[in-house]
């Protein structure tokens, strides 16, 4: 029996050294992004931003407490309609300019 050719690379061995430099080149690129930050915690930063959010009373806007929304149920009820059978309205075509025929 002859020789195995040996320049000849099985796909399954190409797939792991590609996944071996991939993984390595990976790791050596969050190197330099972990060696800028605090070793305690990476989401520290921004500690007068967390202190406003932290001593805010009432993070809601004043009208969402309002139960009564300015919507129209029966218009809401037409668009999911629409939506279900697949219907659209067509827009109206918006004019630059007016003329005014006599």
């Amino acid at each position: 029996m002859g020789r195995p050719n040996s320049k000849f690379v099985s796909p399954r061995h190409l797939l792991g050294g590609a996944f071996m430099v991939l993984t390595i080149m990976g790791l050596f690129g969050c190197n330099q992004y972990t060696d800028r930050q605090d070793p305690i915690s990476l989401g520290v930063g921004d500690a007068v931003a967390e202190n406003k959010v932290a001593q805010t009373v009432n993070p809601w806007p004043p009208g969402s407490k309002d139960p009564k929304h300015a919507t129209n149920g029966a218009r809401a009820l037409s668009a999911v309609r629409r939506y279900e059978n697949n219907e659209i309205i067509a827009p109206k075509p918006i004019r630059s300019q007016t003329v005014n025929k006599k």
